[in-house]
């Protein structure tokens, strides 16, 4: 019994160590760069992919994801808000998020997040 403890117990030290790493490192990510990287998400991959299959803009980003039977999919920023999406014009998009503070404008880390671009859409 001694044995099997002996070659067990390094192998859950380690495990103990990079299950306390990941967490710290989930804590250390600033919620903005997290909404900045799922709003990066949208415009280089589920926005396109819908404009390529249906050869227009989605009218949300729920219908984006839905369409694309990809509906486990959170419109939120990482304030438990719900991401704004706009389309401006026949071919731009824009992302937003109101920042921590929940209100439009601010500064430092409640300052707003807003991501504007274009989408070619081939009819």
């Amino acid at each position: 019994m001694y044995f099997r403890w002996k070659i067990i117990l390094p192998f859950l030290v380690l495990f103990g160590m990079v299950v306390g790493v990941a967490s710290f490192l989930v804590d250390v990510i600033p919620a903005g760069n997290l909404t900045k990287s799922r709003m990066d998400w949208y415009r280089h991959d589920q926005i396109p992919l819908f404009v390529k299959r249906y050869h227009r803009l989605p009218a949300s980003l729920q219908e984006c994801s839905m369409l694309l039977k990809d509906r486990g999919q959170i419109f939120q920023d990482e304030w438990s808000r719900e991401i704004i999406y706009r389309v401006t014009g026949t071919d731009t998009v824009e992302l937003l998020s109101d920042g921590r503070d929940g209100k439009p404008g601010g500064t430092g880390k409640d300052a707003d997040i807003c991501l504007r671009f274009r989408v070619e859409i081939n009819r």
